[in-house]
């Protein structure tokens, strides 16, 4: 009983020590709990954010993933369009190097032809001026006096080959067969289309050599006469000389290369140039074959020292054949530049043979007149040259393409052939009118305004 006495005693004691306990149990529980929970709902705060982050990032991966592949069809497709077009590329290419190869052969082809009827139509056009020039010697009656004669006679007229005195010459005969000489080289020169390098006018008395020059700007002409007559002799000399000149450079343009000691033989060298094997080949107005180089190399000072030693006045030699030579003009191709010795007061210089043999270079005014009745203006249709109308052309490379040098040119060759066709039926037909071939050349004389010495007798003007 006092076993149950103290354990009710000692209940009753332990009691608000346990009641104690279990509060502050209680209490601990319950911060503990509180604890927990923040933890917890933060934890799931957390989670709830990262399961958005994910589903947002998987959200966009799908978009990604999309347009990803978007991209890829597009890319692919591009590829393919790509490959597409570079065959395409490829198959253009082929084809078009296939149809420039096509059309490079046809155009070879097209130029062969084009090529070959321009060869044609230059033979042609090479028979066609040695025929004119047939017809020039047997019009002018051009050829030796007898047969196996080396002796020469135009229009039976010729010129002396030997020294000639103008004391006894027949002074009528002699400038005869120079006009004839003058007017036959006239000819030959438009037919075969070289420019000489002294213009040659046939008018009679009036006849002469006329070259240019430049003086303060303005152009000048120097006229040496190709009329022989008592008061004239120096410059007549000048003036053959410049047609001796003449005569050796087209025959120089014809392959024909004449030594300077025969350079005096005016009648011989010229028949040598009609007889030329390549005669009419070579012009200054065709393009297939022109003359491309136009330097000369014969020095005009030994063609008038050549002259001047051909010709003698009362038995003496109008120049000392030990007549020291200046060799030191410039030259120039279609006129000659020689170095005036001074000038005159009026500004003119005066032509002729100087003591020391250097050409003075000049107008004079007894050598300006024209033929009473005739203008300037009429000379100078006379003397029309084929050269000045016509078209002009380059000189081209001789490794130039004949392909590019056709298309240059083309324009140009139908112009002189046009020209061509328009000039020979109106010489052809000038020479049947002219009439006969059976040597009787008075008529043939009248008409060109000069002596004759044929079968007639008749005297010229």
């Amino acid at each position: 009983m006092q076993l149950m006495c103290d354990a009710k005693d000692f209940h009753v004691e332990i009691k608000p020590i346990v009641d104690e306990k279990n509060q502050l149990i209680e209490q601990a529980e319950e911060y503990l709990r509180i604890k927990n929970t923040t933890k917890i709902h933060l934890l799931l705060s957390e989670r709830s954010r990262h399961e958005r982050a994910v589903a947002t990032s998987t959200q966009q991966t799908r978009i990604l993933e999309r347009e990803c592949g978007a991209v890829r069809h597009k890319v692919l497709q591009l590829r393919n369009q790509v490959e597409r077009r570079r065959t395409a590329l490829q198959n253009f290419k082929n084809n078009l190097k296939a149809q420039h190869a096509h059309r490079e052969l046809e155009h070879q082809k097209e130029l062969a032809v084009v090529m070959k009827k321009w060869a044609r139509t230059h033979k042609m056009m090479i028979g066609t001026r040695r025929v004119l020039i047939n017809e020039l010697l047997s019009l002018f009656d051009f050829r030796p006096r007898q047969p196996n004669d080396e002796t020469l006679v135009i229009c039976n007229v010729t010129i002396p080959t030997q020294l000639v005195n103008v004391s006894k010459i027949d002074k009528t005969e002699l400038n005869a067969a120079v006009g004839h000489l003058i007017h036959i080289i006239t000819f030959i020169a438009r037919y075969l289309g070289i420019k000489l390098p002294f213009l040659l006018v046939n008018n009679g008395m009036y006849s002469h050599a006329k070259t240019t020059r430049w003086k303060g700007g303005k152009q000048k002409h120097s006229k040496m006469p190709l009329y022989l007559s008592d008061y004239n002799l120096r410059k007549y000399v000048v003036g053959m000389a410049m047609l001796n000149y003449d005569i050796a450079y087209l025959c120089h343009t014809q392959e024909v290369e004449i030594p300077t000691s025969q350079v005096t033989n005016s009648l011989q060298n010229l028949m040598l140039c009609c007889k030329a094997n390549n005669l009419g080949d070579r012009s200054h107005t065709t393009i297939f074959h022109p003359v491309k180089d136009r330097s000369f190399s014969l020095d005009f000072n030994q063609v008038l020292r050549l002259t001047a030693l051909r010709y003698t006045q009362h038995g003496t030699s109008i120049i000392a054949p030990e007549a020291d030579i200046a060799l030191r003009n410039e030259k120039h191709f279609y006129k000659i530049s020689n170095r005036p010795d001074s000038d005159d007061e009026n500004g003119q210089y005066r032509i002729g043979i100087a003591e020391n043999y250097r050409l003075h270079s000049g107008d004079d005014e007894h050598d300006n007149h024209v033929t009473p009745g005739t203008s300037g203006d009429d000379q100078a249709n006379e003397n029309w040259n084929i050269v000045d109308v016509l078209p002009t052309f380059n000189e081209s490379d001789g490794e130039e393409d004949e392909e590019d040098l056709l298309k240059d040119t083309e324009t140009g060759l139908m112009s002189f052939n046009g020209s061509a066709s328009s000039i020979m039926p109106g010489v052809l037909g000038m020479m049947e009118t002219l009439g006969s071939r059976s040597g009787d050349m008075s008529g043939i004389a009248y008409t060109f305004g000069l002596p004759s010495f044929g079968s007639r007798n008749n005297k010229g003007t």
